[in-house]
């Protein structure tokens, strides 16, 4: 997502709200002692939520981070919502981030992002699943980047040719979609876990990549057009590697 780089970002199901969402259930995971976040806020003069609602996994690559310090400072920040998501971003993951994570978090709709700015779009969506492998935090975002800038050019060449038909018939290109997952597999960015998950399921013709820092994150499924429901766990069952991690259905 820096320099060049093209994503399109698309909401979910997932949320993660306020105490006062009270239609919203308790977070189930969530740990005041372990939010980074709300640790920074807290030493800024900021005051906190002491919980959360909502069932977005955390520290995953699903912009969290972003989410959570608008929650957390809320009305509290202001004219300056974008510039705190984004240092606390930063402070976060170690690098200036693309602005992508706060863009969306602000505007909650689907849109193409290109070298810091952000193109409202209409896209119709396949049935996509998110496979949260365990965390092993042996690679960090800095070196994750590395990697994947190796095989820019190929990345570059074929995120552009899906931001194009994107915008032309909204729709997102599944043999480009597929590519772009296999170069990404290339790179050396995934855990032994991930990447078992994301071969097993390309040998099949579905496309599987890492969101957000790859490298133990989420792998979102992106499951190919008109694939029926009952050879969803069929295909997941095969790999012992990855059968037992969570699954969650998130278009």
């Amino acid at each position: 997502m820096h320099d060049t780089g093209q994503g399109l970002i698309v909401p979910s199901r997932l949320v993660l709200a306020t105490p006062d969402e009270v239609r919203v259930p308790w977070h189930a995971d969530y740990d005041p002692l372990k939010d980074g976040v709300a640790s920074i806020l807290r030493a800024w003069g900021f005051s906190v939520h002491a919980r959360i609602r909502g069932d977005m996994p955390l520290g995953c690559g699903l912009a969290s981070s972003s989410m959570l310090a608008a929650l957390h400072a809320g009305t509290q920040l202001l004219a300056r919502t974008r510039d705190i998501m984004n240092t606390v971003d930063a402070i976060i993951h170690g690098f200036e981030p693309s602005g992508l994570d706060a863009s969306f978090c602000l505007r909650q709709r689907a849109g193409l992002f290109l070298s810091g700015r952000w193109t409202d779009i209409s896209v119709s969506l396949m049935r996509c699943s998110l496979v949260l492998p365990t965390k092993e935090g042996a690679m960090n975002l800095a070196e994750v980047r590395e990697h994947v800038l190796r095989r820019r050019q190929r990345l570059a060449g074929l995120a552009w040719e899906m931001s194009v038909e994107v915008l032309k018939t909204g729709r997102l290109p599944y043999e480009q979609m597929m590519a772009y997952c296999r170069t990404l597999a290339k790179c050396g960015v995934y855990s032994e876990q991930a990447q078992a998950c994301i071969e097993h399921l390309s040998a099949n013709e579905i496309a599987a990549k890492g969101i957000g820092g790859l490298y133990d994150k989420a792998v979102l499924i992106i499951w190919p057009p008109g694939v029926a429901s009952e050879a969803v766990p069929e295909v997941l069952s095969r790999c012992r590697s990855f059968a037992n991690m969570p699954l969650l259905d998130v278009l």
